[in-house]
């Protein structure tokens, strides 16, 4: 306890315990003038002693209420989960969680919150208290400079897809960011791989790209960003030459093509897709999109995000809570 409020509360506890005590001698005194002062100590102690038993018995009595009606005030309290991005039409989130509250009997609920802009993050938190939040396109980036702390490995990758929210005695909340989408692509990805899959292309350059681009370093392979934007460094799509894509035989796509619009798809070199490629899109909705399609006709081995996502999830459920999936 702060030292100032230590001595106020003190001499205001030995102050009123001291009235107390003047109280009972005085009281005494003259209920009873013809007792001698040893008499009146021995009565004063008496009684001062019974009165202290029974102030800690209300005080025993007070701390249990308190403590029962905070149970039951956090027991009926719904936790709010959610995801924030921009759109959010094709997020299937909010059903997969919903439905194991719901199959698991927890009194949680799990909300979409399309933000326009990553600056609503703020009031957003401000409006509801929040046990967890997923983050996707295109604030996994974004959203950093709006929380309190970041893990190794969001720090790592420089993008957030899972928040975990600590509130502390006075209301106050800590906000602090994890990615997830890398162990969720790992556990995806790895038992695709084979020993020619030493090289890979990254198609975008968002959140979602960095988290990818730590777990093919991680794992020995070397890749490139493909971007529209030219960059040292990396490639653009006009870059792809069927020598390129004969060298990199690894693709992934962590551009949102395919699924806003769902008639899009990255400007790569189909005709040079053999079946040594593997194609790997982030995207789950649809199952399968036009890059998946386009690299299944050509031969390639293909995967879409769903069991990313279901990595994804089950990693976050174990920050929010501490309990397996």
């Amino acid at each position: 306890m702060n030292l100032g409020k230590f001595v106020l509360f003190t001499a205001i506890g030995s102050g009123l315990w001291n009235a107390v005590l003047v109280g009972l001698g005085y009281g005494l005194a003259k209920a009873y003038p013809e007792m001698g002062v040893e008499e009146l100590e021995g009565m004063v102690g008496r009684y001062s002693t019974e009165i202290g038993i029974v102030i800690v018995a209300v005080v025993v009595i007070a701390i249990v209420v308190f403590i029962l009606k905070e149970r039951k005030t956090k027991h009926n309290m719904k936790q709010q989960f959610g995801i924030i991005g921009y759109p959010l039409s094709s997020s299937s989130s909010r059903k997969k969680f919903n439905e194991k509250f719901e199959r698991e009997g927890i009194d949680a609920v799990y909300d979409l919150f399309p933000l326009k802009h990553i600056e609503e993050f703020e009031s957003l938190i401000r409006k509801h208290r929040f046990t967890g939040m997923n983050v996707t396109i295109p604030y996994k980036e974004q959203v950093i400079p709006y929380l309190s702390k970041l893990d190794e490995t969001a720090e790592a990758i420089g993008a957030v897809n899972t928040i975990r929210f600590e509130y502390d005695a006075n209301g106050g909340v800590e906000t602090c960011g994890y990615n997830t989408d890398a162990i969720g692509f790992e556990t995806s990805l790895k038992p695709l791989l084979k020993p020619w899959h030493k090289k890979a292309l990254i198609l975008g350059t968002g959140g979602a790209s960095k988290a990818v681009a730590y777990i093919l370093k991680k794992n020995g392979i070397e890749y490139r960003f493909v971007s529209r934007t030219p960059k040292e460094g990396r490639y653009t799509y006009e870059d792809l030459t069927e020598e390129i894509m004969a060298e990199y035989l690894l693709i992934v796509n962590c551009t949102p093509l395919g699924m806003y619009p769902p008639d899009a798809f990255p400007a790569i070199p189909y005709e040079a897709i053999g079946e040594r490629h593997l194609l790997y899109d982030l995207i789950y909705n649809p199952e399968k999109t036009l890059f998946l399609e386009k690299g299944e006709a050509r031969g390639a081995v293909i995967k879409n995000g769903l069991e990313m996502l279901h990595g994804q999830a089950v990693a976050a459920w174990k920050i929010w809570t501490g309990l397996d999936y």
